[in-house]
């Protein structure tokens, strides 16, 4: 979404029109002129950088170098052929786990990444990864949250353990 619907006292990211919001915490900023390659295939000779704006009120994790960056200012960051400039929200947390083709294909293993700063949560939606069961409410919902000032990260399941019953997929935090 734009970011006029996150930071809306920010005057600055009201301009920006080639960046938005992917879920409460991700910032993408989408590279929109040519930095290889121009009409029928001819090199483009520049600077393989892009500049993004951070909006103000929060702080700013580079994704792929985990450099943090105050917000409510301009940052030219790397941005080669294999990589968007990416940021997270100060109080983000993000799951990642290895590439599937589809959730019935994934090995349990999931990477918890917090990024610190201030107070986060993340709701983890989990099921069968097949089928229409989640109608009938056999799925998980998992609140992972961060508190700042104790560092910890805690977990609470928001869904009645029954409704989990004959999912037998397991999640481990690392």
């Amino acid at each position: 979404r734009s970011l006029l619907f996150d930071f809306p006292e920010d005057r600055e990211a009201r301009k920006v029109e080639n960046e938005f919001m992917f879920g409460p915490s991700l910032l993408v900023c989408a590279v929109t002129e040519p930095m290889y390659y121009g009409p029928e295939s001819t090199p483009v000779d520049r600077e393989k950088t892009w500049k993004c704006y951070l909006p103000a009120g929060t702080g700013w994790y580079d994704y792929w170098t985990n450099t943090y960056y105050e917000g409510g200012q301009w940052i030219e960051v790397c941005a080669s052929i294999d990589r968007i400039p990416l940021f997270v929200k100060e109080g983000g947390i993000l799951l990642k786990t290895d590439f599937a083709g589809s959730t019935k294909e994934l090995d349990g293993n999931c990477c918890v990444t917090v990024y610190t700063g201030r107070d986060g949560c993340f709701d983890f939606y989990e099921d069968e990864g097949e089928g229409y069961d989640y109608e009938e409410g056999k799925y998980r919902l998992t609140r992972l949250t961060w508190k700042e000032a104790d560092r910890t990260l805690s977990t609470e399941v928001m869904t009645p353990e029954s409704q989990w019953s004959n999912i037998d997929r397991l999640y481990q935090i690392r």
